[in-house]
């Protein structure tokens, strides 16, 4: 326990509450992979659709997981999306070529599912007993060796990925 917090939530099924919440993060998902769909212009080529792709299929498929593995992948996504946003959807602040802008449709679609996610992720640690504190606090605390593990290849796989897209990316430039 850390703090008098709860540990995981178990690699079960998840509890009716988060179960809605995950289906609501699917839902969001096809959504966002809908909008993004056939949309093939040049700031649109900028997005790391790969990773985008990878990440909405883990999304989608929260339903049919376990509450414990649900939670780690919505803490994943969360981050990542963010990132995405913040480096791919500009505020349209300067006179530079704006690439994607916030405030439109895909710029909606994706923030309506940043908000499905973290949503679902307060319903999962709120049924962890881990009301509010953040995801570093909590992050190996209350793991056992082989989640932390795991965990970590998840996210070196991620990064490995990351790597390879933007090295691709450079290869066609030079």
């Amino acid at each position: 326990m850390l703090d008098g917090c709860a540990m995981s939530l178990g690699f079960d099924r998840p509890a009716d509450a988060l179960l809605r919440e995950l289906s609501a993060v699917a839902r969001r998902a096809a959504a966002f992979e809908t909008a993004m769909a056939g949309k093939t212009n040049s700031p649109l080529e900028t997005l790391p659709r790969e990773q985008l792709s990878d990440i909405l299929l883990v999304l989608k498929g929260l339903p049919l997981g376990t509450a414990e593995g649900g939670r780690l992948q919505l803490e994943t996504a969360d981050a990542r999306l963010n990132e995405i946003r913040i480096d791919f959807f500009s505020l349209m602040d300067s006179d530079e070529d704006p690439g994607l802008m916030r405030d439109v449709p895909l710029d909606d679609a994706l923030s309506l599912l940043i908000a499905a996610v973290r949503t679902a992720l307060s319903v999962a640690n709120r049924e962890a007993g881990r009301r509010d504190l953040p995801a570093e606090a909590i992050r190996s605390a209350d793991r056992t060796k082989a989640e932390n593990e795991l965990v970590e290849a998840a996210g070196a796989a991620l990064k490995l990925r990351m790597f390879w897209n933007l090295s691709e990316q450079w290869e066609g430039r030079y």
